[in-house]
């Protein structure tokens, strides 16, 4: 269950990426999901995904300070791609 809760958190965290990049919408929201991304990936530090989680987190944080480049792009296709096999997971 709580695998499920943190896909719906990478979704969510995807989709305002992509809002904030398209339409420049839901900055707030976007931040506090980002430090709450962050701070995941802090507490499991010892796994690779985590570790890409953090570097994904820092690399959001860079483009809400308007520095956007092809790195924000990969981080939006990460999560959504994380977010949904967290969901579909059968564990």
């Amino acid at each position: 269950m709580l695998i499920k809760i943190l896909g719906i958190i990478d979704l969510l965290t995807g989709f305002l990426l992509f809002m904030f990049l398209k339409f420049d919408l839901f900055y707030v929201v976007l931040l506090a999901l980002t430090l709450l991304l962050i701070l995941k990936s802090l507490l499991m530090i010892k796994d690779l995904f985590s570790i890409i989680d953090l570097i994904v987190g820092i690399v959001i944080l860079f483009s809400l300070f308007e520095y956007i480049n092809i790195l924000t792009w990969i981080s939006l296709i990460w999560l959504i791609i994380k977010g949904f096999f967290s969901l579909v997971s059968s564990v």
